[in-house]
């Protein structure tokens, strides 16, 4: 029987809708590489006819595509070892984690785990949005104090984002607006480093999810900017979760090809693209998030995006119906 694999959290909200649009026939197995520790075996074994791989005790045979997801991360404290060994367990559980990352070859992955990891860093993100004829805000991202307090003298009203990925526990950072008139504290920014940009006044935000070929764009608004720790004004739609709505949008075929096109550079089957449209209906690109959060946005819009991964999975790519009515947001946003 034909075989998907997600590897991801086994709560993963996305999983579900997805699962519902595959073809009848086709299996799909969930493997979460953090929960090996808890006793759920995961074994690579490398034969005269090729290499097997092996999950509570089953083989994964027919695997014809691979979705990966957002696995959990490896807790770094609490593995069931003394504490002298934490440190050496942590290793051996990531790297043999990561040895499924480069297992079925001939499936299709959305997307390859390095792929995802080449497309990850923000000033690659935006060297190459550059080259494809995105507009990109002017961007500094530093770790040092004097250059941070210049580009916001230079600028007077900036976007200070964290490059941080993980977060203290409870606690969420956001975008946030910073003046020449802001008391900060730049001598952090050494522990901290940070993304400055010049600050875009938004006639609107955009969020592009793009699934294979398919594109659904999106009007997003989280309400104002509110004020954060420290009195700094947040200016990120995440963070509205009170306000928080978003509807289909129209975007021209130019920005749909680029996306397809900045997908194709770094060999992606799946972006999140987050755009900020000017007073003049300039789109500035943000960002891309190559394993991003889309049922928030399927969700308040209707657009059918479970069902082109689905097709994108199974290998289908027929145009997708429209279709209206989930229900309210159910899902985080990234």
């Amino acid at each position: 029987m034909p075989r998907i694999l997600v590897i991801t959290d086994h709560g993963d909200v996305h999983v579900p809708p997805v699962a519902e649009h595959l073809a009848a026939g086709m299996e799909l197995t969930t493997i979460d590489t953090a929960r090996v520790m808890l006793g759920e075996d995961l074994s690579f074994v490398q034969t005269k006819s090729g290499p097997r791989v092996f999950y509570r005790g089953e083989h994964l045979d027919d695997v014809v595509s691979v979705w990966y997801r957002k696995p959990s991360p490896l807790p770094e404290t609490s593995i069931p070892v003394a504490a002298e060994y934490q440190t050496y367990a942590w290793s051996s559980l990531d790297q043999h984690g990561k040895s499924l990352n480069v297992q079925f070859r001939d499936a299709t992955w959305v997307s390859d785990y390095y792929s995802l990891c080449r497309a990850k860093p923000k000033a690659g993100q935006l060297a190459t949005a550059q080259e494809l004829g995105f507009a990109v805000p002017e961007t500094v991202m530093t770790s040092s104090e004097n250059l941070a307090r210049k580009f916001v003298r230079d600028h007077g009203t900036c976007i200070a984002k964290p490059l941080a990925v993980r977060f203290p526990h409870g606690k969420a950072m956001y975008a946030t607006l910073v003046t020449t008139e802001d008391d900060l504290d730049y001598a952090g920014i050494a522990v901290d480093p940070q993304i400055l940009q010049t600050y875009i006044e938004p006639a609107t935000e955009l969020r592009v999810t793009v699934v294979g070929g398919e594109v659904f764009a999106a009007e997003v608004h989280g309400g104002e900017p509110q004020r954060g720790a420290g009195g700094l004004r947040v200016r990120d739609w995440r963070a509205g979760a009170d306000t928080f709505w978003a509807a289909p949008a129209r975007v021209s075929a130019d920005l749909e090809d680029k996306c397809r096109q900045y997908l194709a550079v770094y060999g992606l089957r799946f972006g999140a693209f987050d755009f900020v449209v000017d007073r003049a209906g300039v789109p500035w690109f943000l960002e891309c998030n190559g394993n991003g959060q889309w049922l928030f946005i399927e969700d308040a819009t209707g657009q059918p995006i479970s069902q082109a991964m689905a097709r994108l999975l199974t290998g289908g790519a027929r145009a997708a119906p429209f279709a209206r009515g989930r229900p309210a947001p159910r899902t985080e946003r990234g």
